[in-house]
């Protein structure tokens, strides 16, 4: 069986291996939890991503102020006696 450390390890490997995550910031380990079934473990990373603004208008990109940065959290199932992925999905931030 998968142990913890080896299912974070393989979520943040898949998120490394599906996103540029250098253009990330403040990845972090946010929930695990096993399922009730022992089967799957459920990894949550959340990161910060800039991203264009478009509520600041033309005015806003001359002076600099384009970007923003919004919170996401991925949730990795990750299947608890192979290690394999086996679904991942957004969650939105609370």
């Amino acid at each position: 069986m998968v142990d913890v450390k080896e299912a974070v390890g393989k979520a943040m490997d898949y998120l490394k291996d599906m996103y540029q995550i250098d253009q990330f910031k403040d990845v972090l380990l946010e929930e695990v939890d096993l399922s009730e079934d022992n089967k799957f473990w459920n990894v949550t990373i959340g990161f910060t991503r800039q991203q264009e603004s478009t509520s600041g208008g033309p005015m806003a990109t001359l002076i600099g102020q384009s970007t923003e940065f919004k919170r996401e959290f991925k949730v990795f199932q990750i299947d608890a006696g192979s290690g394999a992925l086996r679904s991942m999905r957004s969650r939105r931030g609370e």
